[in-house]
């Protein structure tokens, strides 16, 4: 689905040079290239109907944080990577939005304990209509027990099927958002998906 009209910087090749410029670049691109793998089937073929990702976008924007990218999947966000000034040199930042049921079938408790067990992370439960009331959001920072502690939470079969879901009711709400060189680094990754 091509965009037409106006070009949002979150979609300009500037904005993805503006990343690529950054130290982060590399491990943004590979964080986006995991989701990708994890969440979103067949993601080369349904970028911008299904799914668009953001480069750099001013959501939430502030001189503690900036995101540098954001992923939509039909009505709402799913993923995104923000840059964290800390007293130490800035950090990484992700939240990632999965279906609340299924995390807590795989997990075998629900989320209140998981947020006691996982101390290192933070759980919120967005108010998504598009998400029917089964979704929350997960988010880590880089440091080694938080980023640990996500990798060891069951999040796969969560994160895709609300994805799925998404996806299945309606096409991408932020095709015009898009940044098509940010996908295709992200994608070009994963030979698998590029197919």
């Amino acid at each position: 689905m091509p965009t037409s009209g106006q070009q949002y910087p979150s979609a300009s090749e500037k904005n993805f040079r503006e990343l690529e410029a950054l130290s982060e670049h590399d491990e943004a691109v590979a964080i986006l290239r995991e989701y990708l793998d994890t969440a979103i089937p067949n993601a080369a073929a349904m970028q911008q109907e299904a799914w668009a990702v953001s480069c750099v976008p001013t959501t939430n924007r502030t001189g503690e944080s900036r995101r540098l990218f954001t992923v939509n999947v039909g009505a709402i966000e799913t993923y995104y990577l923000c840059l964290v000034k800390d007293e130490d040199g800035p950090l990484l930042s992700g939240t990632g939005f999965v279906t609340q049921s299924i995390l807590e079938k795989a997990a075998g408790r629900p989320v209140a304990l998981l947020q006691d067990q996982y101390d290192a992370l933070d759980f919120e439960t967005p108010v998504h209509r598009a998400a029917g009331g089964d979704a929350v959001a997960v988010s880590w920072i880089d440091d080694d027990i938080s980023v640990d502690q996500f990798a060891e939470l069951l999040l796969d079969a969560a994160a895709r099927d609300l994805a799925e879901r998404l996806a299945a009711a309606g096409p991408c709400n932020y095709a015009r958002y898009h940044n098509p060189w940010l996908a295709q680094a992200a994608l070009s990754l994963t030979p698998d998906l590029a197919s």
